[in-house]
């Protein structure tokens, strides 16, 4: 769904937000999970990129990039905020962040997709015996009843649509001997990948630009890989673990490697609903789950962030239909 000439631009865009955000946690005293979770959404809102000239490549320039290449493509980022309700302030959070992918062409309207997430946010601490990131680094705000919720929830919604968001510092910003020792886990995990379709090949295209050197910070993981320590976080990476940046461009290829291709939804299923803060459809989730009395969880994001890729969105009605017949 993407070629071969839209993934430079694509990437060095995610890989932007990624690396600005991540080094947060190099300050003295890190931000939380919340505060790391709102700068994302910052970091990914158009106006505010703008407003606070966040990024050197931001969504304006990403779209004229991708305009350039002549074929209609077009990227856009929405933020939702859902306040709560009292009586949903009282339940106890499962998911920081709910995220919707949507693909619509114009051209060929049967690709149209669409894929809703919970995710639910955690930051790595330094280790207690080096004050220092390293391999011992652990995920301690990592609940073992909240998982178990988790659990419950992706049993009902389905395994795909909750994820941990993981945040980390990036791995060049690690000590010399760390770095090395997590570069050594990213190329054993990486000899076995085949690299074909236009994603693939766009990801090996990445891999020789830098050296092999993957930096990300910010990583998606699947809810039944708990997280522990960030060595066992990038024992993973490039297996169950994905780069932000790459867990989202994999939505849109057929070939996706480095994790299976989310489930397709619909946009009226339960996951859709839920993720956007439709208090009726958790109410049935909520039911399914068997939380009839209180205190019950709580599953409404405080935001969703809806990532729409559009086709020849200014193509006049009917052209598409007729062209794909």
């Amino acid at each position: 769904m993407f070629g071969p000439q839209h993934y430079p631009a694509l990437i060095r865009y995610f890989d932007g937000i990624d690396i600005a955000l991540s080094r947060r946690l190099l300050r003295k005293t890190p931000p939380d999970e919340t505060s790391m979770t709102n700068e994302l959404c910052a970091l990914m809102d158009g106006d505010t990129q703008r407003e606070e000239n966040l990024l050197d490549f931001n969504l304006d320039q990403l779209n004229a990039a991708l305009a350039a290449c002549g074929d209609g493509l077009t990227f856009d980022v929405t933020i939702d905020t859902y306040p709560h309700t009292s009586a949903m302030e009282a339940y106890v959070s499962q998911a920081d962040l709910g995220l919707i992918i949507e693909y619509r062409n114009r051209v060929l309207p049967k690709l149209d997709w669409s894929v809703a997430h919970l995710i639910q946010s955690k930051r790595v601490f330094r280790s207690r015996t080096t004050n220092t990131y390293d391999h011992r680094s652990r995920f301690e705000s990592v609940d073992v009843g909240q998982h178990q919720a988790i659990e419950r929830v992706a049993a009902v919604l389905g395994p795909d649509v909750f994820r941990y968001g993981l945040y980390c510092p990036p791995t060049c910003d690690l000590e010399p001997a760390v770095r090395t020792q997590f570069r050594a886990l990213h190329t054993r995990n990486l000899e076995d990948h085949i690299f074909d379709y236009s994603f693939g090949l766009a990801q090996k295209d990445w891999l020789l630009r830098i050296d092999g050197r993957i930096d990300a910070g910010i990583w998606i993981t699947p809810v039944e890989l708990k997280p522990t320590t960030l060595g066992a976080l990038h024992s993973e990476a490039m297996k169950h673990a994905t780069p932000l940046t790459w867990f989202i461009l994999g939505h849109f290829s057929r070939g996706m490697h480095f994790g299976s291709r989310p489930r397709i939804g619909s946009p009226d299923d339960l996951a859709h609903r839920v993720v956007r803060g439709d208090e009726a459809a958790i109410e049935e989730l909520l039911e399914r789950l068997g939380y009839t009395e209180e205190p019950r969880v709580r599953v409404l994001p405080r935001h969703t962030m809806t990532v729409r890729v559009e086709v020849a969105r200014d193509l006049p009605d009917g052209i598409g239909p007729a062209i794909e017949d």
